[in-house]
């Protein structure tokens, strides 16, 4: 029998259906297996590499709904889409 599962770091991740020693990380949505120690280390929580590739798109204290510098109710903003501009040159062409 295995540890006690723990619930703390799989919020981040997303079952494989069928298969629950797979999961699906859900900021980069890349598929591992393994169990909690492995989430831990792909978000980079516990301090150790754990043989597997760190996450991209996590970050600790973005992510933690525990934040206790966050006073607002209110969702993080939505990301802003970088805008194309072009040249005046390119006008008239």
């Amino acid at each position: 029998m295995g540890r006690k599962k723990n619930e703390d770091c799989r919020k981040h991740v997303t079952e494989v259906e069928n298969d629950s020693s797979r999961w699906i990380c859900k900021y980069c949505n890349n598929e591992f297996g393994g169990g909690a120690s492995r989430i831990e280390a792909h978000l980079g929580l516990n301090g150790k590499r754990g043989n597997i590739r760190r996450c991209s798109n996590y970050h600790e204290g973005v992510h933690n709904n525990n934040n206790m510098a966050s006073t607002s109710s209110n969702p993080p903003p939505e990301a802003v889409i970088d805008r194309v501009v072009y040249s005046t040159q390119d006008q008239g062409k």
